[in-house]
């Protein structure tokens, strides 16, 4: 007996159709963000990829050096993501359901802005 749904739909289009839309779904992006200074205004926010191997053990690009991102001023935010974006080069890369040869995540850091309060009160001190 065949239902309405799946009648209309070849039965291998069907699997492609659930498999893609699982692996939509699983794909695993996250977030996580770091907060040192709150700011009324939203920075502008500089943007990095951060490569690692072997389950992410092993990192390949060097670490993000904040003070030269931010030009000696303070950090606002440090926002390190997993993306779509960051799971296409993943693809290309082989791995064993064990073990991830290739990770990319990017990273996001929004530096101190002074406003234009703080900028007028140091300049009349």
């Amino acid at each position: 007996m065949k239902t309405i749904f799946t009648s209309s739909i070849p039965s291998r289009g069907l699997t492609v159709l659930v498999l893609g839309l699982a692996s939509l779904v699983l794909s695993g992006c996250s977030t996580i963000q770091f907060v040192q200074h709150e700011q009324a205004a939203q920075s502008d926010t500089i943007n990095r990829w951060h490569h690692s191997t072997l389950n992410g053990m092993v990192e390949i690009s060097k670490p993000l050096n904040v003070q030269k991102i931010c030009e000696n001023k303070a950090w606002t935010t440090i926002t390190t993501e997993f993306t779509f974006y960051n799971a296409l080069p993943v693809i290309l890369v082989p791995t064993t359901p064990l073990v991830s040869f290739y990770s990319a995540w990017t990273n996001k850091v929004g530096c101190y802005q002074t406003s234009s309060i703080e900028t007028s009160e140091a300049s009349s001190e």
